[in-house]
């Protein structure tokens, strides 16, 4: 059997795993506090991955979901609100199979509080700000020169064809 392509994430009280396969057929999910073991079929091929995590899970409170476009777990995390783990799996090695999931990772350090500095803003409220003047007669706009009239400023362009002339006589020369 193959390994399909894992994708992990985390947050200090959960673990994001997606297992990229499409269209899966018969999956088959056992999940404990120490091991997710995935098999299934897709695009004709079989698949198979056991993951002994680092650390323990709470599988009650962990969740799944299979799409056609993969397998994806929310795991809960049995120690909540510690440190982030310093790898998904027990062991040490590098595993070929298992990547970064780039999209979902959140980096220890970063504020899960932080606010976002727009939200609660009434943009309406900035119609009347001292400084800014409102748009008046904008709409007649009769004195503005066209884009349309008859003055070009492609007057120093010299015309395609003398060019291709030119170009022609200076390679008869060479």
């Amino acid at each position: 059997m193959l390994a399909p392509t894992v994708l992990w994430a985390q947050r200090t009280d959960e673990i994001f795993i997606t297992i990229d396969l499409m269209d899966i057929e018969n999956p088959k999910v056992n999940l404990t506090n120490e091991k997710l073991y995935f098999q299934g079929r897709s695009l004709g091929k079989d698949y198979e991955v056991e993951l002994k995590f680092f650390n323990k899970i709470d599988p009650e409170a962990s969740k799944q979901s299979i799409t056609p476009r993969n397998a994806f777990f929310v795991l809960i995390k049995e120690e909540k609100g510690k440190e982030y783990w310093p790898r998904l799996l027990e062991d040490k090695g590098k595993v070929h199979y298992l990547k970064t999931d780039f999209g979902r990772w959140k980096d220890e350090d970063d504020d899960d509080d932080v606010p976002n500095p727009m939200e609660g803003l009434d943009f309406s409220q900035f119609t009347g700000m001292g400084g800014m003047p409102g748009m008046g007669d904008l709409g007649n706009m009769d004195d503005m020169p066209d884009s349309d009239d008859d003055t070009s400023t492609d007057d120093d362009m010299p015309e395609l064809e003398k060019a291709d002339e030119k170009a022609e006589a200076i390679e008869t020369k060479a």
